[in-house]
């Protein structure tokens, strides 16, 4: 049998002006993205499933999911940091409320405010894709 949950897995991020970057490598489950950009905020694009109607009627889970995201990593120059709005705030743009502290489903476009933190820079964005 298929398993129709792995339409999550397929991510790309999305600037403020519509500028879709797409992931250049995978590791494992971490996407790595080459990101030049003037815009500070992005968006985690993905498909989305709902379990009831992909897994079956015996699940009565009617969200919208998109991706599981977990740790999300910036790579600046010679500065690195982990972005965590996603997993630290409740109530953020297109993320689904926190079921625990290491993940996070989306919506199907999930916002990154504030991800780059230095215009006109070259910077490497990983993500976890659970």
């Amino acid at each position: 049998m298929e398993d129709k949950t792995s339409i999550k897995n397929d991510i790309s991020l999305l600037d403020q002006s519509g500028q879709v970057f797409e992931c250049s490598r995978k590791n494992g489950n971490i996407h790595i993205f080459h990101v030049q950009t003037d815009s500070h905020d992005m968006a985690i694009q993905s498909n989305v499933f709902v379990p009831c109607d992909d897994i079956g009627p015996f699940i009565d889970d009617r969200r919208n999911l998109g991706a599981l995201i977990g740790k999300i990593t910036v790579f600046s120059g010679q500065d690195s940091h982990t972005y965590d709005k996603h997993l630290q705030e409740d109530a953020v743009v297109g993320w689904h409320s926190k079921e625990n502290t290491h993940s996070r489903w989306t919506s199907g476009s999930g916002k990154l405010e504030g991800i780059i933190s230095k215009k006109d820079n070259f910077n490497i964005i990983a993500i976890e894709v659970l």
